[in-house]
């Protein structure tokens, strides 16, 4: 099964990747081709609506590395969004990553995906209820079908993932795709 990690931090070396890589050793150990990408590292604009997608068979005009994370959706079965809470839901450079989606809109030609999501916060269980929505919102729109949510809260400082028993849940999920 070919496997594609989205990470939504946009800190390097963040709890939430930590949790991504936990996910990502055992998807690895169990014999599937793992791809990660951070937005971090990337620079994706906006969408503009100007409909060029709609008239051109659902390519997106706009230049940037979202043709990076297009392919690989267009190429992977199984995608992981890992992504810490800001600000009572994710990060704004997941929201450019989610309009830019509009192309497969289009076409009515999403990729036909299995997902999961895991989420870390400094606060309670409670703080995910935003994320949730949006996660259940978009793969539902979408049509992709959730095989797992991970919410890890009581996350505070950069680093406390470090031995946490949530780790070795991501890593047995990982470990459970085939």
């Amino acid at each position: 099964m070919r496997i594609f990690v989205l990470s939504v931090s946009m800190r390097a070396d963040s709890n939430s990747d930590m949790l991504a890589d936990a996910f990502s050793a055992g998807a690895a150990a169990a014999g599937n081709e793992v791809h990660k990408k951070s937005l971090r590292n990337l620079a994706i604009k906006p969408c503009n609506s100007c409909w060029a997608c709609a008239k051109n068979g659902g390519h997106c005009v706009i230049d940037d590395d979202m043709k990076q994370l297009y392919a690989e959706l267009d190429r992977c079965d199984f995608l992981l969004i890992a992504a810490p809470l800001y600000y009572a839901t994710f990060p704004a450079q997941f929201f450019a990553f989610i309009n830019r989606l509009y192309p497969y809109w289009t076409q009515k030609a999403y990729p036909k995906l299995d997902c999961a999501f895991f989420g870390v916060c400094a606060d309670s269980d409670q703080s995910f209820e935003l994320m949730d929505r949006t996660y259940f919102s978009l793969i539902g729109e979408i049509g992709w079908r959730n095989r797992k949510v991970l919410h890890v809260p009581g996350v505070v400082k950069p680093g406390d993932m470090r031995n946490h028993p949530a780790l070795a849940e991501a890593e047995a999920f990982g470990r459970s795709l085939t």
